[in-house]
């Protein structure tokens, strides 16, 4: 069976519009402890795909790493990995980061990597714009979709 976990974070304007479309989506608010609930989560399903979404200015992207980078002079696990390649799909309705970010989005994706790593889940991230909104809509619908 394929399920999908959708995240994102409290300060995302957009998640009720989601939730009246029938995406369950989770909401990041303390990064620490929501992140062990989430895990929590991830054991009983088991995913084969979570994908995170966050609104920005510019352009709609879909990420394609996580780094071992939080802010400008931190970490996000002091012995980790470098880096984490994230799951872009084939028929990508967006374009791709030019370069990763360093802010809470690339935290959670970096301990999702972390927490699925071995396993047959992957991460996506997808940073869009409210223009991209009906965009973002379609490919969500069009995964098959776990609620939250």
């Amino acid at each position: 069976m394929h399920s999908t976990l959708v995240y994102s974070f409290r300060t995302n304007k957009d998640v009720d519009l989601f939730r009246n479309a029938g995406i369950g989506v989770f909401e990041f608010g303390k990064l620490k402890e929501d992140l062990l609930i989430f895990c929590e989560m991830i054991k009983q399903i088991h995913p084969t795909r979570i994908i995170g979404i966050s609104a920005v200015v510019g352009e709609s992207r879909f990420e394609t790493e996580a780094v071992n980078v939080f802010g400008k002079h931190g970490t996000v696990n002091m012995g980790g990995r470098d880096r984490y390649q994230l799951h872009v799909p084939t028929e990508k309705p967006f374009a791709t980061s030019k370069k990763p970010t360093t802010s809470f989005c690339n935290w959670t994706m970096y301990k999702l990597s972390e927490v699925v790593e071995g396993s047959s889940a992957n991460v996506t991230f997808l940073h869009y714009t409210k223009a991209d909104l009906p965009l973002v809509l379609e490919y969500l619908q069009s995964a098959s979709m776990h609620r939250v």
